[in-house]
């Protein structure tokens, strides 16, 4: 069945992630947004989650044993609007054109010189060959 089923199902509360090579951790932020505990290795790519009240994060295995015991004998906490939004598509793209920007300063230091420049425009042409723009260097 679709995971999103799960949603609803109340035996169904507790996710258990234990990977630190996800990259994307899609799993454990669609896991959070439908209302579950998530638990966690404590590491830099699970670093996003720790601001959620539903997110366990462990660190020895004692400890991930312990976080899902207080996992089954607790509910989740509701998510805060603050908290729907930050794990929302909309969200994710406010994040991702924040650490896109660039200052002056970079713009200035990582400025295109003329050759790439060149290079641009002259793709851009209608009917350019590489070799055309080759033999212009």
């Amino acid at each position: 069945k679709d995971h999103a089923l799960l949603r609803d199902i109340k035996e169904h509360k507790i996710f258990l992630n234990a990977s630190i090579t996800e990259v994307l951790c899609t799993t454990t932020n669609e896991a959070l947004a439908m209302g579950k505990f998530v638990i966690i290795p404590r590491h830099p790519s699970n670093d996003f989650f720790l601001q959620f009240p539903n997110c366990l994060a462990y660190e020895t295995l004692k400890d991930c044993v312990a976080k899902l015991q207080f996992a089954l004998e607790n509910e989740p906490e509701p998510l805060s609007e603050k908290h729907i939004h930050e794990l929302a598509w909309e969200g994710a793209i406010e994040r991702l054109y924040e650490v896109s920007k660039l200052t002056k300063k970079q713009v200035k230091e990582n400025s295109p010189n003329a050759s790439i420049a060149r290079l641009h425009v002259e793709f851009g042409k209608k009917g350019h060959t590489f070799g055309k723009f080759l033999s212009s260097i």
